[in-house]
């Protein structure tokens, strides 16, 4: 069995799916949004997410994360580096017993600490 979570982070709505897998089959999906919009308190990321996860995944083990985010270009950061930063250190700290993989401009799949 394989189960993973999928994260597209946005400046105003953060959607995630969670799927899991057995031999290859699709078992289970879920997927939700909630609207938030990051540049009033960009604070509150990391609580969206882990309540987030919790609302799709439960107790689940996770194998992984894939995160993707537009996010960094809000209003709530002087640069998207800084927005970049701020995105990927929120993740990782909801998600420090999780590997979590970020989709590149190059449409491939890098660490945290490299997407940095």
């Amino acid at each position: 069995m394989v189960t993973v979570v999928g994260w597209d982070i946005g400046g105003a709505n953060t959607k995630v799916a969670y799927v899991r897998t057995r031999n290859s089959f699709v078992e289970e999906l879920k997927t939700t949004m909630e609207y938030f919009p990051i540049w009033k308190d960009s604070n509150k990321l990391e609580s969206v997410l882990l309540t987030l996860k919790e609302k799709l995944s439960g107790t689940a083990r996770l194998e992984c994360m894939g995160l993707t985010m537009t996010a960094e270009l809000s209003d709530a950061y002087q640069t998207k580096r800084e927005g970049v930063n701020h995105v990927l250190t929120s993740a990782a700290q909801a998600f420090a017993d999780v590997p979590v993989f970020v989709l590149d401009v190059n449409a491939k799949l890098r660490s945290i600490e490299s997407a940095k």
